[in-house]
C-alpha cells in the first residue's frame, strides 16, 4: 500500500512516467521494471524526488558507525592493550576481541534498520552478539586462570 502510493505520486509528478505507470497498473506485473524506470527518470526530473520525499525517512550512516566502532575503535583498543601489556597471557586479546566486537555490534545495530526477525527486544544480530560476549569472557577467564600462565609472544 505504502509503496504503491509512492509510485502513484511519482508518476503523477512526471508526465514521462505516466505510460509506464499505466502499464504497471494494468498488468499487475512485479514493480521492478517500473521502479527502474522511475529511478532513471528521477535522475533527470527533480519533481519526482520532491513527490517521493514524504515517503523517505532519513537514515543514519550505520556503515560508517560500524566501520569506526568495529574497525578503528576495536583496532585501537587491541593495539593499546597489546603494546601496554606485551606479556599478556595467551587468550586475552582473543577474548577482548570477542567482547568488544560484540559490544560495538550491539551499539551499531541500534542505528540500522531492524531485522525482520526480532528475539525479544533484540535484533538477531544483537542476540547472537551476546553469545560472543560470553565466549570472549571465557577466553579472558581462561587467560588469567591457566596453571601454566606463560606470557604471550612478544614482537
Amino acid at each position: 500500500q505504502f509503496f504503491s502510493q509512492a509510485m502513484q505520486d511519482a508518476a503523477a509528478a512526471s508526465p514521462s512516467l505516466q505510460p509506464a505507470y499505466q502499464e504497471y497498473m494494468a498488468t499487475k506485473a512485479p514493480p521492478g521494471p517500473f521502479f527502474d524506470q522511475m529511478l532513471e527518470a528521477q535522475r533527470h526530473d527533480p519533481a519526482i524526488s520532491r513527490a517521493l520525499e514524504p515517503y523517505l525517512e532519513p537514515r543514519h550512516p550505520s556503515q560508517i558507525y560500524e566501520g569506526l566502532l568495529e574497525g578503528a575503535a576495536l583496532f585501537t583498543i587491541l593495539w593499546w592493550v597489546r603494546n601496554r601489556w606485551p606479556n599478556a597471557p595467551h587468550g586475552l586479546l582473543t577474548g577482548l576481541f570477542f567482547i568488544f566486537y560484540a559490544i560495538f555490534r550491539i551499539i551499531g545495530e541500534q542505528y540500522r534498520e531492524p531485522d525482520a526477525q526480532m528475539i525479544g527486544p533484540l535484533t538477531s544480530g544483537q542476540f547472537l552478539s551476546t553469545f560472543m560476549i560470553v565466549i570472549g569472557g571465557g577466553f579472558v577467564v581462561y587467560a588469567f586462570t591457566r596453571k601454566d600462565r606463560t606470557p604471550g609472544m612478544t614482537v
